[in-house]
């Protein structure tokens, strides 16, 4: 293994090197990578619905930062205690129906659709729930699923795809692919201390889809 001196001109040069690759890489697939909220806010709600936007119209940076602000203007009320607090489900439905706004007004798309698929099931397991979000992310169609997760993290986050096994998210915190055992509806099972679980708020999945 070849050790580098930061002094070295062959340091900066494989350093260069890197960075223009990272760079080509993400000139090339602008919208492979979900954008990230900040560490210490709370308004995962905020990036997931925008992240939603981004997998499911490959809208520009430009643009997502426009949606930003007339998303967050839309709740008024809400801020500045949405940095710490979060957002429940009301809010998020409301920034739902903006979202369809904005993507009608300013681009011309009146195919987004949104609904709260399982607001009144009942799920025996995690792996039943997993299942059904599955469904409602088929490969034909353009779809995602914002999620609610309850202890250790209260977060929301987008789920893309579902495998027997896995979850893959585009999530605004790092999530990417977790295995479907490590998700609980049970909150005595739930925490961030070994053996625990994350939590599922199942009544708080809101299905988005392009075209349906």
């Amino acid at each position: 293994r070849m050790i580098l001196s930061k002094k070295s001109a062959t340091f900066w040069d494989h350093a260069l090197e890197i960075l223009c690759e990272e760079t080509m890489a993400d000139t090339r697939h602008p919208y492979s990578k979900p954008d990230q909220q900040g560490k210490f806010d709370g308004l995962c709600g905020v990036y997931a619905i925008l992240n939603s936007v981004k997998w499911l119209y490959r809208i520009g940076e430009d643009d997502l930062d426009a949606m930003f602000r007339i998303l967050c203007e839309s709740l008024p009320g809400k801020f500045p205690q949405a940095l710490w607090n979060g957002l429940g489900v009301p809010e998020i439905r409301r920034l739902l129906d903006t979202s369809a706004t904005y993507l009608a007004e300013q681009h011309g798309y009146d195919d987004f659709h949104w609904h709260l698929p399982f607001l009144r099931r009942q799920f025996s397991s995690a792996g039943s729930f997993w299942r059904s979000v599955g469904e409602q992310i088929p490969a034909d169609v353009q779809a995602v699923v914002i999620i609610g997760l309850n202890t250790p993290w209260d977060h929301w986050t987008v789920a893309h795809k579902v495998t027997p096994r896995a979850v893959a998210f585009f999530d605004s915190y790092g999530m990417r692919r977790y295995p479907v055992t490590s998700f609980t509806l049970d909150k005595a099972k739930a925490g961030d201390l070994p053996g625990l679980k994350i939590m599922i708020d199942v009544h708080q999945s809101f299905a988005l889809s392009r075209g349906k």
